[in-house]
């Protein structure tokens, strides 16, 4: 998987126009992951985990730039009865980022584009089946440059539905914080 995302990372900034000085930039973010549960005929369910997200990013203009990155979304877990259902949902990414500076340091931003997700469902530990599921994605945050080539960001991220099988279906959504490097 790890050169799965490598490989994906590297073809698109390959095709992204070439840069001027700090229109590039490598991110990474870490922060908490609510995940939701559903289970048909019995209800629903909420818990968090950690998780990190690695991106790439292109800023066109000011304004419009493009971002992509893979994403480690923790894991769901639910115990009942000796039984525990686990879900491990990773996501690779691709949007469009809209930034509108507050002033020479602080700016918003907002992103919209689709994640391309892969869950794996664990019962006691044991694959029981894996999912892929193509979703919508967006997000919204605020970042503060400690120079021309740091950032800080916080950024919230509304992934839908990382896992829409038969029965099951798993909502995600992450807070984060995190840096990006310039180049």
């Amino acid at each position: 998987m790890k050169k799965q995302v490598l490989i994906a990372l590297l073809a698109c900034a390959s095709i992204l126009p070439a840069a001027q000085a700090a229109d590039d930039y490598v991110g990474l973010n870490i922060g908490r992951v609510g995940h939701k549960g559903t289970f048909e005929g019995t209800g629903s369910d909420k818990d968090s985990d950690v998780g990190y997200r690695i991106y790439f990013g292109h800023q066109i203009n000011q304004t419009w730039g493009l971002e992509v990155g893979y994403a480690d979304l923790g894991e769901y877990k639910l115990s009942d009865s000796g039984v525990t259902l686990g879900a491990a949902p990773r996501s690779l990414q691709g949007a469009l980022t809209a930034t509108f500076p507050l002033s020479n340091q602080f700016s918003l931003f907002g992103k919209a584009g689709f994640s391309q997700n892969k869950t794996e469902v664990r019962v006691n530990g044991k694959q029981l089946f894996k999912e892929n599921d193509t979703n919508t994605l967006f997000g919204i945050g605020a970042s503060f440059a400690l120079n021309q080539k740091f950032t800080f960001v916080v950024e919230y991220e509304n992934y839908s539905k990382v896992l829409d099988a038969k029965s099951v279906h798993l909502k995600t959504n992450v807070i984060s914080g995190g840096v990006r490097y310039f180049f």
